[in-house]
């Protein structure tokens, strides 16, 4: 059952990062703790990580084997995430014993029980530190990131501007599905493309200008990379387990 975050958390909003005139950018769909398929995949992608970029649509951890190494990958300098509701349980969970409960004994997160406990306080300052929305600039338009959805009144300014303050739409915009099991096609306005993971689907989907492509990593259905310089057309690398 989705929750609100807690209202003593302070939250950044929005990221934003500038056209990549060196190398390549690329959106990753939820990893989940599947860290060495992602390196798998960036692999067969002769990724470059001096110059190449990948940004992330969140729950970087849980379900899968690896959610420990979340952080060699947030310190790297190439790869960038938004917060996720996975990520968001783990903030969540360091102060409310209900939420840890639930996090670990059905959300996936048993792993944290196995980090010292000096040690979490470095993982929680990272996800601490990850925005609620990204922007990119590209050769082929703006991309913005988002983990679930994106209200359907809301311009993509009208989101950024009020998420950090806006517990509901915050509450949304982690938790919520209802722009994709709606098949809401209507573009989001103010950003010429929008990336979203936390839906399992079994393959990436368009919806107007929204792509979802959290394609089930940590379920064997595989973990889709974006190459942001073929926007508009839908490529798709999709590294198998």
């Amino acid at each position: 059952m989705p929750r609100q975050p807690l209202k003593t958390m302070t939250y950044l909003a929005n990221r934003q990062f500038k056209q990549n005139r060196a190398g390549r950018d690329f959106v990753v769909g939820d990893i989940h703790g599947e860290f060495s398929l992602f390196e798998h995949s960036l692999q067969l992608l002769n990724f470059d990580t001096k110059k190449d970029r990948v940004f992330s649509v969140g729950d970087l951890i849980d379900r899968g084997p690896e959610s420990a190494r979340v952080r060699e990958f947030l310190e790297s300098g190439w790869f960038y995430s938004i917060l996720g509701n996975h990520e968001l349980m783990a903030l969540d969970a360091a102060t409310d014993c209900d939420t840890l409960h639930a996090w670990t004994h059905t959300n996936g997160g048993a792993w944290w029980l196995d980090i010292p406990p000096q040690e979490q306080a470095h993982y929680l300052a990272a996800f601490k530190a990850l925005p609620l929305t990204l922007e990119v600039d590209t050769a082929l338009g703006s991309v913005g990131l988002v983990h679930a959805n994106v209200p359907f009144s809301f311009s993509w300014q009208e989101l950024v501007t009020r998420v950090a303050e806006d517990d509901l739409l915050r509450a949304n915009i982690l938790w919520s599905r209802q722009r994709f099991h709606r098949r809401y096609t209507n573009t989001v306005a103010g950003i010429d493309w929008v990336f979203c993971g936390h839906t399992p689907t079994e393959q990436i989907t368009q919806l107007g200008n929204v792509f979802y492509v959290d394609t089930g990593a940590c379920y064997g259905g595989g973990l889709t990379i974006f190459p942001l310089d073929q926007l508009p057309v839908i490529p798709i690398h999709k590294a198998l387990a």
